[in-house]
């Protein structure tokens, strides 16, 4: 998607947003504490924990999308009135790759009495043998792309490139497949996003949380992330298990009261889908058989990037 198309999807979704928000001023908020949270979807999924849990007289909160506005070449009104008039600005950094949108720009307009906290951008994308997912999804250095002419990216298509520079055929590449003698580089991608999203965190240390540590001993437990929805792969589609650590650990920097449980609907959801490779590597103890169509959609993953290279 290049720039002016961006620019254009952009522009439409933060002008619908604005009127919605004109509609939606209510006095009866005037003397709440004000939340802003300017974050992707993850921070959605904060916020509707929040706004589910914490008390409604008390609060207001809002939330907007950051990859709507990172594109623009001005700065929005709603975003900057909100970020004018809230009380406390939980936010995931972003940095002077983006001219108008980097987090230190923007924390100029809040009050001296504004309260921020951060949170890192929450990625691996080592759950999968290969995967695709939409350019405006791909990420660098834990860092949105900002102008791409290619629509779908794929992830750890060097190892199916690798195999036929080698010689090797579509068939022979699938037969590898089904006898596990293809190396994934599970173990190298792991350590890779989980060390860049630790140098995040400490690039954040003031008003920052952490999470890694909370991934690396969850991992075999419990569901983190929904990563495969509509026949594409999201690495940043936390769980409710990961959303509720983050908040309670942005609720325990703001000290305010913790939140017990959260039963709400994941979002924005999807499915885990999981290969015979992802099981052996990481020895998951919440799911013990692979995805019923794990092989179909990665071996066709394999056929893309085999014909495309």
């Amino acid at each position: 998607m290049n720039k002016k198309l961006i620019l254009l999807r952009n522009k439409k979704h933060v002008n619908q947003v604005n009127i919605k928000a004109v509609n939606q001023v209510n006095n009866k908020d005037v003397n709440k504490i004000k939340i802003f949270i300017f974050a992707n979807c993850q921070g959605l999924a904060i916020f509707k924990i929040l706004n589910d849990k914490l008390n409604s007289n008390l609060y207001k909160i809002s939330h907007l999308h950051n990859y709507y506005y990172i594109h623009l070449d001005y700065l929005d009104n709603n975003l900057k009135n909100n970020l004018i008039n809230c009380d406390i600005f939980i936010y995931q950094p972003l940095s002077n790759k983006y001219p108008i949108y980097n987090s230190e720009n923007l924390k100029k307009l809040l009050k001296s009495n504004c309260k921020t906290v951060s949170f890192p951008y929450v990625y691996n994308n080592s759950f999968t043998p290969v995967s695709k997912c939409p350019s405006q999804d791909f990420t660098i250095n834990n860092e949105y792309i900002t102008v791409t002419n290619e629509k779908i990216k794929y992830y750890n298509d060097e190892v199916i490139i690798y195999l036929k520079k080698e010689g090797k055929s579509l068939n022979e590449i699938f037969l590898l497949y089904d006898e596990n003698k293809i190396d994934f580089l599970y173990e190298k991608r792991f350590n890779e996003t989980i060390n860049m999203l630790k140098q995040k965190e400490n690039e954040n240390t003031i008003d920052g949380v952490y999470i890694s540590d909370f991934i690396v001993n969850n991992i075999k437990k419990k569901l983190l992330f929904h990563i495969y929805t509509n026949c594409l792969f999201f690495f940043n589609h936390i769980s409710n298990y990961i959303a509720l650590e983050l908040t309670n650990r942005i609720l325990k920097k703001l000290n305010i009261n913790l939140i017990d449980e959260y039963n709400g609907p994941d979002y924005p959801g999807g499915e885990f889908l999981v290969s015979k490779y992802d099981l052996d590597f990481f020895k998951f103890e919440f799911i013990k058989e692979p995805s019923q169509n794990a092989e179909n959609v990665y071996k066709k993953i394999i056929e893309e990037i085999y014909l495309l290279n």
